[in-house]
């Protein structure tokens, strides 16, 4: 190996990218929710085309892990507790919408 050689990515490099497609995929993912929840507030559209690009990613993620097996009790109980909350969050929703 030649002492000059250069070494363009390592760890660090792969750390700092993980972070920045993960802030950039959640930014997206948000933006996509909350231009879904306008559209059926503001205009009375069902967007569902959009909500369906805003879960996809989240599900990919989920069943990469699944496959790798890096799912662990912590991470379980988070979805857990996001589901519940969603659910209870889609409820009320519905509740305020037909009033």
């Amino acid at each position: 190996m030649d002492a000059k050689q250069v070494v363009l990515r390592d760890e660090r490099t792969e750390a700092v990218e993980n972070v920045g497609l993960r802030w950039g995929a959640n930014f997206v993912m948000f933006a996509l929710l909350i231009d879904v929840v306008c559209r059926g507030v503001f205009f009375d559209e069902a967007a569902w085309d959009l909500l369906f690009l805003a879960a996809v990613p989240g599900f990919t993620i989920l069943f990469n892990h699944a496959r790798h097996k890096t799912l662990n009790s912590r991470s379980l109980k988070a979805l857990l507790v996001i589901a519940v909350i969603s659910a209870v969050c889609a409820f009320i929703a519905v509740i305020l919408i037909e009033m």
